[in-house]
Parts: C-alpha cells; sequence; structure tokens
C-alpha cells in the first residue's frame, strides 16, 4: 500500500488504483477490486501486469513500447500491461493512462510477502475475506488524506494470517531482519524444474530472466543441468520477537511501515494506524452494517435477477440479528471463537412486489429469497415521499383549486401522509397528501389549505383521487414563528472524574459498559448492558437488547380530511431515517462526544447520517444518595454524592413533531429511558375566530384564530429484551394487599387496625404478561429465580413508570386500534423471538393487525424462568392548548429500571471504577 495523497480528496469519491506482481487475472487482485467496487465509495483503477511477473517486480522496460490493454472488470476501469510490476506502478502514476493522480495505491493482494522478507509462495488463501479485512486500514488511510493527516510518500506492508476468518487483530509492527535464504539444488528430472511464476517475459535489454515455458536445446544437451530454488530454510528461521513475521505467526494482521520515515511521521502513523485498529479490535457481533456492508449487500442484490426488474428500490436492509446463544458465547468466551456469519436482511421493491432476502455477507451470496405476499407493505422511501410531496404541484386539477382560492402554487408545499387500513381491499401502496400555504412563513404546519384531499399511487407516482370539498380561511402567518430569538446557553459535559471510553460501537462509563448501535427503523439500540459488581469485580448483564419498536399517533377527527391521519412512524417512515443532526448547546452540550450512523438509500447505497447520536454526561444538580446524621454525640456527619449519570441521545423529527429520546444510565445500576415531545402540532383550518362562536364539534382546541389543534394520542413501544443475570427470568407481580388487624384486643398488641403486605404472583404465561397498571398497587420486576443476594433474596430489576400509564381508549373494532391493539395494555411479556421485534409488525404500512404483539402475545407461551421480553408504552393523551402554539413546550415521559435486590447493597457505596480495556 502506498499513501500518495496530498489532501486532495474533496466531494468526489477517493481514488484507489491497484497493481500487483502476480498479474491482472490472479484471484488476489480481482478479490481485491470486487470488494473495494462493492462498498461504492471509491472509484477504482487497475494497472497491473498482464501476466505473473513476481520475480521482476523492481525491473522497468526501456528497450520497447508498452501495450495497455482494457480489460474488463465490473465497476473497475482496468488495464493490463505488457511490462513489470515497476512499469505498471509508473504508468498508473504518470498521469499518462489516467486523466489524474490516484488518493492511494494497493499493490495486491499477492501470495507472499515484499523485498524478499519471509517470502514463502501458495500458502494462503487469497479470497474476499483477505480483502475485506484490510478494509478498516484502507477506509483510516483514506479518511486522514481526506483530513490531510496522513504521511506522504510511504509504503505499508499489510501481511495477513492464513486463517484470516479468526485473525485476533490488527498489529502495527516493524519489519524483521531475517531475510529467506534462498538455495539451489540440483535435480535430475526435467519434472522436478519447480516454475515458480506461470509466465516470464524476455527482455535481454532489461537484463530480466526469461521463462516462456519453453526448453532451449541446451536443457536436452549432455552437459546442461537442471536447478530449482530450495526454500527449505524457511523451516528453520529464526523469527524475531515483535517484527511482522511473529505477530503473523500468531495469527494477527499486521501492518509494517516501509521506508524512511520521521519520528514525526512514524509517531502519526502510529496514531493513525491504532484509530483503525481499535476499531477492528473492538469488533462486536451486532454492530450495525458498515458503509461497506451495506454497499456490498446491495451490489449482491442488484447482481441478482433483482437487478433487472423494474424500479428496484431499497426499503429496509439492516443487520440480520445473529443467533443470541451464539453472540452470548462469543461475548463471554475469553479466547472468542468465530464470530457470528455477518448476515444482512433486505426488503426490496420490484415490479410491483415486496422481495425479502438475506445475504451472506462472508460468502458474497445470497442466502434466501422469497416474495412476501403477506398483509401491509414495507416504509416509505425519501425518494418515495419527496416525489409526492412534488406531484400536486402539476396536477391541473389541484392547480385549479388553488387559483380558485387566489393563492400562488409557488408558495405552495404539500406533505404525503400513510393513510392505514379501514376493511378495504388494497391493491396498491397510497400516500394522501395535504397541502399547506408558507406565503413567507417557515411554521409550515401552521397553515393548512383546508378541504383538498390527494389520494397517490406510490408505486405508479400518479394521483388516483383527487377532492376539493370545500373552502375555509388560511390561518394567518404573523405570530406562528417558532425561531427563537435567544442565544443558545454555552454548557458542557464530562463532569465526572472518570469520563467515558468509546471503542468502535462500545462504551464504558462508571460502572457500566454497553454497545449502542444506529438502525434506519429503530434508531438508538442498546445491546449487552452489563453493570460491574464491586463485590465480585465482574460485569454482571441487564439488557441484551433495548429499543424503539414503534409509535403509534391517532388524531381524534373521524371527518373525511382527517379520519385516516393514525400514523405508525416507525413502520410507515423509519425513526432512525429521521433523525436529525444534532446541534451543539441546543440537543447536546458543546463538547459531547457525536456519533453517525449509517443507513441504505433508495438505491441500496450506504448514507452516512452525521452527528444522530450523542454521548455526554449529564449532571442532574441532585443527589443520588444523601444523608445527615445527627445522633452521634459531639458530631453532625453529612455525606452523599452527585446525581451524575451517562445519556445517550437522539432526536427525531417526524413531520410536525420532534421526538428527543434518552437512554440514561445512572451508578446505583439503574437505566432510566426517556422520551421528550415537542414540535408543532398539527392543525386544522375554520372559520371560527373565537371559541363564543363555535357551535359543533372541533375535535380539538381553539389555539389562535382560524386555527384548531386536534386531540391525539402518542404511544412509544419500547422493546426491552432483559437478561437479569442470565436468560431465565420471571415476571414477578408484587401487590400491595391491605390486611387487617385482628388481635386489637389483646393487651400486647398494636392498636393500628390495618397495615398492607406484599403478595407476589410469578406469571406463567404470556396472558399473564398483559398487565394494566393503575388498577391496583402493584410493582413489576423482571428476577432471575436462579439467582440469589447472599442472605437469600431473588435478583431482579423493577420497572418504575415516571407517570401514569396511559392506554387507548379507542374501540376495540375501530380499525386503527386493530394495527395497533398492543396498545391496550402498558406492559406485556413475551417469549423471547428473535423475529418478534416490531410491536406493529415488520410491515405496518396498510397493516391489518395480524402481525405483531398482540398476535404473539395470543399464542399464550410460557414466560416463567424463561428467555423473556418485556414492552412498555410510554403513552400520551394529547388535548392541546394555547401555550402549545405556535411551537410546543416539551412534554416528557419515560421509564426506570432499577435494581431490586440485585446488589448486596447500595452500588454508590463504595463503587470502584473498573479501569480495564473495553
Amino acid at each position: 500500500m502506498e499513501l500518495n495523497g496530498e489532501g486532495r480528496i474533496s466531494g468526489k469519491r477517493p481514488t484507489i488504483m491497484v497493481t500487483n506482481d502476480d498479474g491482472i487475472d490472479a484471484h488476489g487482485l480481482r478479490a481485491l477490486v470486487r470488494v473495494l467496487v462493492s462498498t461504492n465509495l471509491y472509484d477504482v483503477r487497475v494497472c497491473a501486469p498482464d501476466s505473473e511477473k513476481s520475480a521482476v517486480s523492481h525491473s522497468i522496460i526501456w528497450s520497447r513500447p508498452l501495450t495497455a490493454q482494457r480489460v474488463e472488470i465490473d465497476g473497475a476501469e482496468a488495464y493490463a500491461v505488457s511490462g513489470t510490476p515497476a512499469d505498471c506502478t509508473g504508468l498508473g502514476l504518470s498521469e499518462a493512462l489516467f486523466p489524474s493522480l490516484p488518493d492511494l495505491v494497493l499493490s495486491g493482494i499477492n501470495v507472499g510477502s515484499n523485498c524478499g522478507y519471509n517470502m514463502k509462495y501458495g500458502d494462503i488463501n487469497v479470497n474476499d475475506l483477505a480483502a475485506q479485512a484490510c478494509l478498516p486500514i484502507i477506509d483510516g488511510i483514506i479518511n486522514a488524506i481526506k483530513n490531510k493527516t496522513n504521511p506522504k510518500k510511504c509504503f505499508l506492508n499489510i501481511d495477513l494470517p492464513t486463517d484470516i476468518a479468526n485473525h485476533k487483530g490488527y498489529k502495527l509492527t516493524t519489519q524483521g531482519k531475517s531475510l529467506t535464504k534462498m538455495g539451489w539444488i540440483q535435480v535430475e528430472k526435467e519434472a522436478q524444474r519447480v516454475k515458480m511464476l506461470s509466465t516470464m517475459s524476455m527482455e535481454t535489454d532489461s537484463g530480466v530472466i526469461s521463462d516462456n515455458n519453453t526448453t532451449s536445446a541446451h536443457h536436452h544437451s549432455q552437459d546442461s543441468r537442471l536447478f530449482k530454488r530450495d526454500v527449505s530454510s524457511l523451516r528453520n528461521m529464526v523469527v524475531e520477537e515483535g517484527t511482522d513475521l511473529h505477530f503473523l505467526q500468531e495469527g494477527f494482521i499486521t501492518v509494517t511501515p516501509i521506508g524512511a520515515l520521521s519520528q514525526i511521521r512514524i509517531l502519526t502513523l502510529i496514531i493513525l494506524l491504532q484509530c483503525v485498529f481499535n476499531l477492528g479490535l473492538h469488533f462486536h457481533p451486532l454492530d450495525p452494517l458498515t458503509p461497506q456492508e451495506i454497499n456490498k449487500t446491495s451490489f449482491i442484490v442488484k447482481k441478482s435477477h433483482l437487478g433487472t426488474l423494474k424500479d428496484l428500490t431499497f426499503h429496509y436492509l439492516d443487520l440480520e440479528e445473529p443467533n443470541k446463544t451464539h453472540v452470548l458465547q462469543w461475548l463471554s468466551s475469553k479466547k472468542p471463537p468465530q464470530p457470528p456469519r455477518r448476515r444482512s436482511l433486505v426488503v426490496v421493491r420490484a415490479a410491483g412486489q415486496t422481495y425479502e432476502l438475506i445475504i451472506d455477507l462472508t460468502s458474497g451470496k445470497i442466502g434466501s429469497s422469497r416474495i412476501y405476499t403477506g398483509h401491509g407493505f414495507p416504509s416509505f422511501t425519501f425518494i418515495e415521499l419527496f416525489k409526492a410531496s412534488k406531484l400536486p404541484l402539476t396536477f391541473p386539477s389541484f392547480k385549479k383549486s388553488i387559483l380558485d382560492r387566489s393563492l400562488n402554487i409557488s408558495e405552495v408545499s404539500c406533505i404525503p401522509f400513510s393513510v392505514g387500513w379501514y376493511e378495504e381491499t388494497i391493491t396498491r401502496r397510497e400516500v394522501k397528501a395535504s397541502c399547506f400555504y408558507r406565503d413567507g412563513s417557515v411554521n409550515v404546519f401552521t397553515r393548512p389549505i383546508e378541504g383538498i384531499t390527494i389520494t397517490i399511487d406510490v408505486d405508479s407516482m400518479k394521483v388516483v383521487k383527487y377532492s376539493d370539498r370545500f373552502i375555509k380561511p388560511i390561518p394567518d402567518k404573523e405570530g406562528n414563528d417558532f425561531r427563537t430569538k435567544h442565544k443558545p446557553f454555552p454548557f458542557s459535559c464530562n463532569v465526572s472524574d472518570t469520563g467515558f471510553k468509546i471503542l468502535g460501537n462500545k462504551i464504558k462509563w462508571a460502572n457500566w459498559k454497553f454497545h449502542v448501535g444506529f438502525t434506519a427503523r429503530a434508531g438508538i439500540t442498546i445491546s449487552t448492558a452489563s453493570v460491574l459488581d464491586t463485590r465480585t469485580k465482574r460485569f454482571r448483564r441487564v439488557m441484551y437488547r433495548g429499543h424503539l419498536s414503534e409509535t403509534f399517533v391517532p388524531y381524534m377527527d373521524p371527518t373525511y380530511d382527517w379520519y385516516f391521519r393514525t400514523f405508525m412512524d416507525i413502520g410507515e417512515f423509519g425513526f432512525g431515517r429521521s433523525a436529525v443532526n444534532l446541534q451543539p448547546l441546543i440537543d447536546c452540550p458543546q463538547n459531547a462526544a457525536f456519533l453517525d450512523g449509517y443507513v441504505a438509500g433508495p438505491d441500496g447505497t450506504a448514507q452516512q447520517m452525521s452527528n444522530v447520536m450523542c454521548v455526554f454526561e449529564k449532571n442532574g444538580y441532585s443527589a443520588s444518595f444523601r444523608h445527615t446524621e445527627i445522633n452521634v454525640p459531639g458530631q453532625v456527619i453529612t455525606s452523599g454524592e452527585a446525581d451524575i449519570s451517562l445519556v445517550v441521545r437522539m432526536v427525531a423529527t417526524l413531520g410536525n413533531y420532534d421526538y428527543i429520546v434518552d437512554w440514561e444510565f445512572k451508578k446505583n445500576g439503574a437505566i432510566r429511558v426517556g422520551v421528550d415531545l415537542t414540535g408543532v402540532l398539527e392543525v386544522k383550518a375554520t372559520s371560527y375566530t373565537s371559541n363564543e362562536q363555535i357551535t359543533e364539534n372541533t375535535y380539538g382546541t381553539l389555539v389562535a384564530k382560524n386555527t384548531i389543534a386536534i386531540n391525539h394520542d402518542h404511544y412509544l413501544t419500547y422493546y426491552l429484551d432483559l437478561d437479569i443475570d442470565g436468560n431465565g427470568n420471571s415476571l414477578v407481580k408484587a401487590k400491595l394487599k391491605t390486611v387487617r388487624v385482628t388481635d386489637v384486643h389483646n393487651k400486647t398488641s398494636s392498636p393500628r387496625k390495618s397495615y398492607w403486605t406484599v403478595v407476589k404472583e410469578t406469571a406463567k404465561t404470556e396472558a399473564d404478561g398483559r398487565v394494566r397498571l393503575g388498577s391496583e398497587p402493584v410493582e413489576l420486576l423482571i428476577v432471575n429465580p436462579q439467582k440469589k443476594t447472599k442472605i437469600g433474596n431473588t435478583v431482579g430489576y423493577r420497572l418504575i413508570p415516571e407517570h401514569l400509564p396511559v392506554t387507548s381508549l379507542l374501540t376495540d373494532d375501530d380499525y386503527p386500534e386493530i394495527r395497533a391493539s398492543y396498545t391496550k395494555y402498558p406492559v406485556w411479556v413475551t417469549a423471547y423471538n428473535r423475529s418478534e421485534k416490531w410491536a406493529g409488525g415488520f410491515y405496518s404500512d396498510r397493516s391489518r393487525g395480524d402481525d405483531g404483539l398482540a398476535v404473539w402475545s395470543s399464542r399464550n407461551r410460557e414466560i416463567e424462568n424463561k428467555d423473556i421480553v418485556m414492552w412498555y408504552n410510554v403513552g400520551f393523551h394529547h388535548i392541546p392548548y394555547q401555550e402549545d402554539f405556535p411551537v410546543m413546550p416539551t412534554l416528557h415521559g419515560g421509564f426506570t429500571l432499577r435494581p431490586s435486590n440485585f446488589f448486596d447493597n447500595d452500588p454508590l457505596i463504595a463503587s470502584g471504577v473498573d479501569k480495564s480495556d473495553l
């Protein structure tokens, strides 16, 4: 690998040139090019010898012109050159063959090592896996070139161990001094003459030895003798400790700088590569798909028969979650076995049908493929929604309606809404567009053009139904600007003495370690969260996986223009796809750690979403605990600890609403999950300007002149795969029961007549796991019946809602409620099933309620001492008020998972912080 970049990359994709010694048809070169192309991140060029010339790599040809023959390699501009490897590199960098210099030159993958060091041919299986192992290094170098932090004009030698699949990580090494000593031995027969090279060109002027697979007359004369290379001395070679070959033999991928680098450049290179290696060494089986994996998945799908179909569009592309047992085995092993195979789950639409595929990213093959024929459709893509928003502006009937209202169509914005299901026969994917008149206002949702409904077929992108039923005055734009005049107040994080570490997708802080991910559908995902037990000095499992599963936002206006507004945002649009770029001093402290996410675009290519998550320490400006003791003679003793926690945050904007989602980890072992609702209200235009004029049901509140904010609900359903000290868990209902004192007439008894006690019930089946809260005093615990504290209590965590749980008030036979019947209970506990993650079903758009949480729970599986999942609904009945206009102050909801007999005492007392690496 040659670092040739001069910091020129800006906007365009980086250019990588691939050459080698083994020839343009070598498996290593083809694998490397194939993997680079599949990432869709680079412009790939190839300039390589037309045949195997590894023995003459440093020679050059002077005597004749070279031929550069165009070669077809998918996704790359490639030439086979009738010269030596040195000729190919020089030609490729000359700007005579290609129009510009590449940013990076890759020489290989070659069989063997460079410069004669440790040279040994034929003992490595060169394939796509080897090329993929090099990608983190290539990406790191390219990023350094972009940031102008890379060393200039130096070489890196990358050596791959034979067992690439189980490599131990990356090592920055020095080059060993033990050259392979190749001798010669005489052989008696022609068959013993081993051809080390398949074809070699004779170039007398350059002094290159020839071998054209022909035998001269001298070979058969009595005076001729046959010799072959003797590399047997490799078996007895002394390997210097700490060098490239030493770590290579131990199973590491080694990266060795070659050439005269200054100490400063070496230090720069070490820092650069260490960052890359950290990411590789801290791989986690639940890591989100990388941009390379997303693009590789897309590449494989497009190369299949689906690539020939009309309108191929990617609607879902995510990690196919590995088997939980395999993940836990991998995480618990001191010497991890081979990681679970990386697979991607893909949903595409093509030729009017929905296809589900599983792609094996290791083999690069489609593992399974089927056409989905059930109810519901995959989520909408941004391009579909964008096109649907623009379609009305060119529709003649709509243009006439706008003209009839004396409005300027250039000031009109249309927003497509999902339509739900109302027992009709569904034959197409549809949205209904509602339109708004900006006229200089930035608060678009406050100025609806009432009375017009436009139904759009998303697949054909045509208007299939148009209605203009009435005209209402458009609300005034004065006073509806939501922008603040106040400057952000500067504030910082990292307020404790421990700080936090982020390595790859793993985070460690205080007594917590966990994995964070980001997906297009759920947004933030928290995985394998464990808390340190200072008594045993080991981390104990709390939660295997947690994320938002679905949202349900039904508006309470049953009229023709509004009845369909019953949104299931996560399944229909995607919470992660709707994530916004977080703003320092508004969304997060100015020195928070900001993290990016990657999603697949409609064409399947990876799209970077910058700064969609932030991590910071939060000072709650309260006490985690405190006490003042005045009963020790002569002393007043006060002690306590500040309430400092670690927050992982994202913000998703779905139409008019903004959702601020927090996962907050506390030193007392608790996990606090919160969501803040803000944004602007969804309103309808009306002729009313005051409450005294209203003579009919308006289904909401008059919040401004000509403006009614409609009543509605919000339900955010959380998926919580709790593994309290292991997989075997149970749901326990700790009910508080009033007890009468029966022996009040006994002279030695208490005068009290009643007290309450705790009666514990363990849920046996999923029917017992559906819980309504608020009707009786009860605490819900997830316990591990096989684990006890030292004094014999069952270890567990309890659920603490932050306000009285809200459940749906819609009737069971109402169609939105049929689709979202999981909102009838705030708490559900089900048996773990890897495929059951989305409360509203996998295909939410136009679903019919025949898939999802309520259906799974109806199977009534056993949940006692089993691997179980808790689902919790954070609900809001939102009656709008005038203070919610023109922008709504934040409304908070959430819950806490708090240890309950999990520790032997308060973990805040003498809580040691584990200093080991993640």
